[in-house]
């Protein structure tokens, strides 16, 4: 078993991702040696996830996590995440420059938006450019997660995004310098790709698991992994030839549910790059209790509960 030693800031991390159904809830411990085990990974179904505080405080009390610190991850639906050229001006002042810039670019007023800058490397784009990833969101919703879990006696320790997490979890399991996620949900599908464990290109896909017929032997699936594969060779392009940054070496595959073996073995058979689904055990102490369903559905809990886990280099 693959095992991954680095400094870190806390023994154990609660992940929390809070899905339309349920809440997905990921505990996070380090053994001596500062290798992560995933002692408790579970999704909990709930019948209304809007009434926050109640049904964190009762997951909590129930999977006896109430003295833990936790960290939520949103959703890609709650924020935006916007690529910009960075300011020449100091660092104190480039948040204020960033906003003035992304301000026509949301829905809302600018002085109602949390807004969170990580760069890109220094090498990227060829050292022409210096760029930056601005993550956008709302105040408002923001602070009723944040009193939900004060309403609840939990502390809560940080607030992360999904791109994050998988960032998380992707650099960790790979030793490549190039190298990407891509993950699936049944309506649409995010590709990331990181260099040096910085992320670096972010995009959305139309291609979701839900469009892909159930008999995989279809022409309906082989259109789908036609235009699923087309989307990734393009992000691999673009990494390559605009960003400057080399090739992709590796490219692991993630879900929100089941993952049909074929696209995995299609798109591995469709690039140099070795592309594979994410088998957590491979990488990672998982305990012998937990389902291989919770591990799919809690995929960005357990992303962000190892945001602990300091990487030489990070960008985010």
């Amino acid at each position: 078993m693959a095992k991954v030693a680095r400094k870190v800031r806390n023994n154990s991390l609660v992940g929390l991702h809070i899905q339309t159904d349920g809440l997905a809830i990921a505990k996070m411990t380090l053994d001596k040696q500062n290798n992560p085990t995933f002692n408790q990974v579970q999704f909990l179904p709930t019948g209304d996830p809007t009434d926050s505080p109640q049904l964190i405080r009762q997951a909590a009390q129930s999977l006896k996590l109430s003295k833990e610190p936790w960290t939520l991850v949103l959703d890609n639906s709650a924020y935006q995440l916007l690529l910009v050229d960075l300011p020449d001006l100091p660092d104190e002042d480039v948040e204020d420059a960033l906003k003035l810039r992304v301000r026509d670019l949301i829905s809302y007023s600018i002085d109602d938006a949390q807004v969170d800058v990580f760069r890109l490397p220094d090498n990227a784009y060829r050292g022409r450019m210096k760029m930056a990833y601005v993550t956008v969101a709302e105040k408002a919703p923001l602070q009723g997660l944040a009193d939900s879990f004060g309403q609840s006696g939990l502390k809560l320790q940080s607030i992360d995004i999904a791109d994050l997490a998988l960032r998380n979890l992707v650099t960790l399991v790979s030793q490549d310098i190039n190298t990407g996620v891509l993950y699936m949900q049944n309506d649409n599908s995010f590709i990331n790709l990181c260099h040096n464990q910085y992320l670096v290109l972010n995009r959305r896909l139309e291609n979701g698991l839900s469009s892909f017929p159930d008999d995989p032997d279809s022409d309906g699936f082989k259109i789908q992994l036609d235009s699923l594969t087309l989307e990734i060779q393009r992000s691999f392009d673009y990494y390559e030839s605009q960003l400057g940054l080399g090739n992709i070496s590796e490219l692991k595959i993630v879900s929100n549910s089941r993952l049909p073996i074929q696209i995995v073995e299609g798109l591995d058979k469709a690039f140099n790059t070795r592309v594979s689904d994410l088998k957590y055990a491979d990488h990672f102490t998982v305990n012998a209790d937990i389902e291989p369903s919770n591990l799919a559905r809690c995929t960005l809990a357990m992303g962000a509960a190892l945001r602990e886990i300091e990487r030489p280099g990070l960008g985010g």
